[in-house]
């Protein structure tokens, strides 16, 4: 398989977690685990979560100095924790966050070599669900 002509970082997501509120004690960061007294969390493979780390500009740096903030003022949290939210952070101190951002765009031409090499798919759910809401 050719190589591609620009670089770009994959990754499977850690599950998420679901729960109700009641028994509910504690929600860990990312909400990828929960302390509950309900014991350990049934597993699905039916729900679907459509996970947007990345969107316009400003709300990626209202989320990055907030979780930044709040990483570096909380000293329970080690070094490793939220470790790309502390790389966002420091690039934003430094004035370096908006390149940052537009080096995480997909350009036009490289969404399509993704999709035709079987990486990336269009996934038309969410913009379905938005028209039939809107009518």
């Amino acid at each position: 398989m050719e190589k591609l002509d620009f670089e770009i970082l994959l990754r499977t997501m850690p599950s998420k977690i679901m729960c109700t509120l009641k028994g509910l004690k504690s929600v860990g960061m990312g909400n990828h685990s929960v302390e509950h007294e309900g014991g350990a969390p049934a597993q699905s493979r039916t729900i679907q979560i459509y996970h947007y780390p990345v969107r316009a500009y400003k709300q990626f740096e209202k989320k990055v100095v907030n979780q930044g903030e709040g990483l570096t003022s909380n000293q329970r949290f080690n070094e490793g924790t939220g470790w790309h939210a502390r790389r966002w952070y420091s690039l934003y101190k430094q004035g370096l966050l908006h390149e940052e951002y537009n080096s995480m765009l997909l350009r036009n031409k490289q969404t399509e070599a993704l999709c035709q090499r079987g990486i990336l798919e269009e996934d038309l759910t969410i913009k379905n669900c938005l028209q039939n809401i809107e009518g």
